[in-house]
């Protein structure tokens, strides 16, 4: 449903009214106070608002993080200590790692305790 400016009676999509709220959030304005300045009905932007945080809750949010991959350290092997997995997977665990990470990494591979 597209609704209308008040003062220009122009039919507002929704690409339109999230640009509106968004430059609502920015001005520190009241909703009513922008609602005067920008000549919209006050009514129809509270109700275009709970629609767009609805929708905001709606969609799904990425689950994943960008990661930076790079060659892997150069490490003396007497001070670590090499797994290979059957996977063909290769890690490289220092000595000295805590013991908490390492159980936190082993974990994290599916490796469980004896």
């Amino acid at each position: 449903m597209k609704q209308t400016n008040k003062d220009t009676g122009m039919r507002l999509d929704p690409a339109h009214w999230d640009a509106l709220i968004n430059e609502w959030k920015i001005s520190g304005e009241s909703q009513r106070a922008f609602c005067v300045r920008k000549g919209l009905s006050y009514n129809t932007f509270v109700y275009s608002r709970m629609k767009h945080i609805k929708n905001a809750k709606a969609s799904p949010k990425p689950s994943f993080a960008r990661a930076k991959i790079s060659a892997p350290p150069r490490v003396n092997s007497a001070d670590s200590i090499r797994v290979l997995c059957a996977s063909g997977a290769q890690i490289i665990i220092p000595v000295m790692m805590p013991q908490a990470e390492l159980a936190s990494l082993l974990k994290l591979i599916g490796v469980v305790p004896c």
